[in-house]
Order: structure tokens, then sequence, then C-alpha cells
């Protein structure tokens, strides 16, 4: 008889840390997919900034290579092609 009850309440006791277990899990369960998804966005986020840093890295150099050209051709970048004085008339 002893062995029924003893078997019993190892059946119980295994049964209890299971509930208690999945209880568990449950509770902190923001905590750990907080920190799954904090650590997803760091890895996408590393991603984009490497994208982007060769993207500007290539925009710049084709900028330069423009700029170059327009010093070359004569033409200043930045300069205005509007040369006529302002006036009162203007602002009103």
């Amino acid at each position: 008889m002893t062995k029924q009850t003893s078997k019993k309440k190892n059946k119980q006791n295994i049964f209890l840390n299971i509930i208690f277990l999945i209880g568990f899990l449950v509770a902190l369960y923001p905590f750990y997919v907080g920190a799954l998804n904090h650590f997803i966005d760091q890895q996408r986020i590393k991603t984009i900034q490497k994208e982007t840093n060769q993207d500007i890295s290539a925009k710049e150099a084709r900028m330069q290579q423009k700029n170059a050209q327009l010093r070359k051709d004569g033409i200043q970048p930045g300069s205005t092609h509007f040369l006529v004085p302002l006036t009162k008339s203007m602002w009103y």
C-alpha cells in the first residue's frame, strides 16, 4: 500500500511541478519576449545602418564627381543664377 501511495504522490509532485513551470513561464513571458524582440531589432538596425552607410558613401562619391565636373566647366556649386538685385517691391 505504501508503494502505491508513494507512486501516486510522486506523480502528483511531477504534475504540480509541470503546472508550476508552465505558470512561471507564462508569468515571465513579457520579459523574455521583450528581450528577444530587442535583440532582433538591434540586428535589424545594424543591417540597415550598414546598407545606409554604403548608400551614403556612394552618393557622396557621385556628388564629388559631379561637383568636380561643375568646377571644371566653370560653374560653381551653390552660385546663384539670379543676378537681379532685390528691391522693396519684391518683399511685399
